[in-house]
């Protein structure tokens, strides 16, 4: 639309067309960055699965040893969210109490 309009008024500025069309320049001239990410979440899929105790962190170790820079945070976007792995946490073992390892509740108070 706005080249049609540059042609009817004589070469009209692309600044000047823009701006009367309510539209942004950078709007327009913005080009995407993304890029595609499935060679690494394959190479993150396998290495979980080879690895099953390998969390997110050591496989961006991992990563870092192969050569490969990536930020850590799209290494843990694409582990956790992307393919849907698990947070691995770790379970605090219960204490047991007095009673049960045999000693009567007010032996320790002595």
């Amino acid at each position: 639309m706005v080249h049609y309009l540059q042609n009817k008024y004589n070469g009209a500025s692309e600044r000047r067309t823009y701006r009367a069309v309510g539209m942004s320049l950078t709007t327009f001239r913005y080009a995407s960055h993304s890029q595609d990410d499935q060679e690494l979440e394959a190479r993150i899929k396998q290495l979980a699965d080879d690895n099953p105790r390998y969390g997110c962190p050591r496989i961006h170790r991992t990563f870092r040893k192969e050569g490969r820079h990536i930020n850590h945070k799209k290494t843990a976007r694409i582990y956790y969210k992307v393919l849907g792995l698990a947070h691995r946490r770790r379970i605090k073992k219960k204490l047991r109490s007095c009673q049960a390892r045999g000693n009567s509740g007010d032996s320790h108070n002595r």
